[in-house]
Formats: C-alpha cells, sequence, structure tokens
C-alpha cells in the first residue's frame, strides 16, 4: 500500500503478461510478484496500484487487485518485513483489509520477501495462512490472513 502518486522509488515501467495496462513496481517485492502472478494459470489479469477511492486516512493504493479465472477478486499489498511492526503499517494494511471487506473482496493478503525464520521454504514457495493480530479500533481481532513470501 503506497500514498497516491508515490515518488520515493524509482519505478520500474514494464509490459507484463496478465497485466492491464503498464506495470509500474516500486520495490523488488512488487516487480518479482507481478513475474509470479503473470506465470500464474490460476490469474486471469491484474492491476498494480489500483486507487482506495474514498479514505479518511488520504490517497493510497492497493499494491496487486487480482482476477483469478473463476472470476473472484483477490488483493495483495507487498510489505518489507522490517515494516511490519511500525504502527503505521499496520495501520495502513488495516485500512486496506477493511476497504476490500467493504467492498466485497474476502481473498486479501500480503506479501514479503523471503527469508522469514519462523517459515520453512516450502510453506514460503506456496504461501501460507498465518493466524495473525491486528489492531482494529482499540481491540485486537484474529483473523486467517494470506502471508506469500517470495524471493526478491
Amino acid at each position: 500500500m503506497r500514498k497516491k502518486n508515490y515518488k520515493g522509488a524509482k519505478v520500474s515501467k514494464r509490459v507484463v503478461a496478465k497485466c492491464e495496462g503498464v506495470c509500474r513496481t516500486y520495490d523488488a517485492i512488487q516487480y518479482a510478484y507481478a513475474n509470479l502472478l503473470s506465470e500464474t494459470e490460476e490469474v486471469k489479469s491484474f492491476q498494480v496500484n489500483v486507487l482506495l477511492q474514498g479514505l479518511e486516512e488520504g490517497a493510497y493504493t492497493s499494491d496487486f487487485v487480482i482476477t483469478k479465472a473463476d472470476g473472484n477478486l483477490m488483493v495483495r499489498e507487498c510489505v518489507s518485513r522490517k515494516h511490519l511492526t511500525k504502527p503505521m503499517t499496520t495501520k495502513l494494511l488495516d485500512v486496506s483489509r477493511n476497504y476490500w471487506k467493504s467492498h466485497g473482496v474476502s481473498d486479501w493478503g500480503i506479501v514479503i520477501e523471503e527469508g522469514c525464520r519462523h517459515m520453512n521454504k516450502a510453506d514460503m514457495r506456496k504461501g501460507m495462512l498465518l493466524k495473525i493480530k491486528i489492531a482494529a479500533k482499540k481491540k485486537s481481532v484474529e483473523e486467517d490472513i494470506c502471508i506469500v513470501a517470495i524471493v526478491c
């Protein structure tokens, strides 16, 4: 999840199979995940940096909105592991999750770089459902969140 018109890093612009329009990625995690999506049979198409309209927090975008072969949507936010514990990152991920949930998308998850010491390599390649606590309105809520670890 990034601020609209993010200018903090060099953007990579390229044409990627299954991506609607030019694929603009801002880091190695996004770049690698776009490649993975373009090669995945279950993915029909995807969009990058999709604007979340009407947020109180400001103008932000979701990293990937993916249309699966069955027509259902899934959303993935790319986050560096070192940022997962930062309060602002947690808040923005929660905002994204709630935004997409209110729009009928239940398949929401995050993509991190490979190397998490709590997962083995097989689990990291296929993705893994983990229970994580998300701060939501002064209370903690436990939900299943898809976490995909990718080699960058």
